[in-house]
């Protein structure tokens, strides 16, 4: 951390005042992500433009956690909102994948894949496989190969 309370966020607690003990939960193996029933908090701190009621933890990969409310899809480090993602309509299709319907988009690259025809992706399975209509893919050491079916 760089600020207070200096130390892996892992190991020290601190108080979170106004956070509703009853309906606050952490996410995840880190935490780094916590939410109670009025309010979303990254790394201890109240997240105002997040929406609390429609707020909802995907995943962790090694250099992210990832979420999404109706407003948009967050990442815990770099940039918080990923911009071109709608959260409303985002779905997590596994532990690679997710997608709004109109963008596809990568929980190990950490981006919108805009090579990929959203409309007819689908996961082929649990370890990086996916396909559309012209191509398939595969995540493979943190890229992405695309191969033509």
């Amino acid at each position: 951390r760089t600020a207070w309370p200096f130390g892996p966020p892992d190991t020290i607690l601190v108080a979170l005042d106004d956070a509703d003990a009853k309906s606050f939960q952490t996410f995840g193996k880190r935490g780094v992500w916590a939410a109670d029933a009025a309010r979303v908090y990254l790394r201890g701190e109240h997240q105002k433009k997040l929406d609390a009621g429609s707020f909802r933890f995907l995943c962790e990969t090694e250099t992210n956690c990832w979420a999404a409310d109706d407003k948009g899809l967050y990442r815990s480090n770099g940039t918080l909102i990923v911009a071109g993602i709608d959260g409303r309509h985002f779905v997590k299709l596994n532990d690679f994948w997710g997608s709004d319907g109109k963008a596809v988009f990568s929980f190990m690259t950490g981006a919108i894949q805009k090579a990929i025809d959203a409309k007819s992706f689908v996961v082929t399975d649990e370890s990086g496989g996916g396909r559309d209509a012209a191509f398939s893919y595969r995540v493979d050491n943190g890229s992405i190969r695309k191969t033509k079916r």
